[in-house]
Parts: C-alpha cells; structure tokens; sequence
C-alpha cells in the first residue's frame, strides 16, 4: 500500500510543472475575449446557455468515468494482490461490482441528458 501511495505522489509531482505552466502570457491582459477563446479552443461553447449546460454535462460525466474506471483498476489490483486472504479478495470484487454499476449508471446517464438536451436544442432553434 505504501509503494503505491509512492507511486501515486510521486506521478502527482511529475504533474506539477504541467499545471503551473498553464498561465496566460504576461504581455495580455485576461479579458472577456480571451476567456472566450480559450473556451473555444476547449470546445465549450459560450454562445448560448444550453449548449454551455450540454459540454459542462458532457465534461462531467467523461471525468467521473474516467474516475470509475479508476476504481475498478483499484479494485483488480486489491483482487490480483490479495495473496489468498478472503477478506481482500471480496474487497476487491466488490470495488469492480461498484464500479460496473457506477459506470452503466453514468453510461446512462449521459445517453439520457444528451437525448434531453438534444430535443431541447431542436425545439428552441438553437
């Protein structure tokens, strides 16, 4: 358990140069117009609110994916190293149960709100 904590911080400190690089220049100003390039080169729309709710839905959804997935890579590991003790085996199992759950849910989910959004869309003329 600690040599993963280690391995999980230690990538986590690999990541920090990336993230603090992610400023805006110091010769330009933030602005109205630079937020909405930036949201354009990001592919979030900011021209209209239901296709803004629609990405930052869609956004969502894709990161708390990837975080059950995640989860259910966790849960393999707690069953792959278990080393025969029972008590970690069903650990594991029902981590990648969960997981599967969570994940058909937000699967879902998102085929719902995107037929939502989309008879939304259709019906306003956007």
């Amino acid at each position: 358990m600690k040599k993963t904590l280690a391995a999980f911080a230690a990538a986590g400190m690999l990541m920090l140069p990336v993230m603090t690089f992610a400023q805006v220049a110091a010769n330009q100003p933030p602005s109205i117009e630079l937020d909405e390039q930036f949201g354009a080169e990001a592919g979030i729309a900011t021209d209209d609110l239901p296709s803004f709710v629609s990405t930052m839905i869609r956004w969502i959804l894709g990161i708390i994916g990837v975080l059950l997935v995640a989860l259910f890579v966790y849960g393999g590991v707690l069953y792959a190293t278990s080393a025969g003790n029972e008590d970690r085996v069903e650990t594991g199992k029902r981590v990648m149960i969960y997981a599967i759950i969570g994940t058909v849910i937000v699967f879902a989910a998102f085929v719902v709100s995107d037929f939502v959004i989309s008879a939304l869309l259709s019906t306003s003329g956007a």
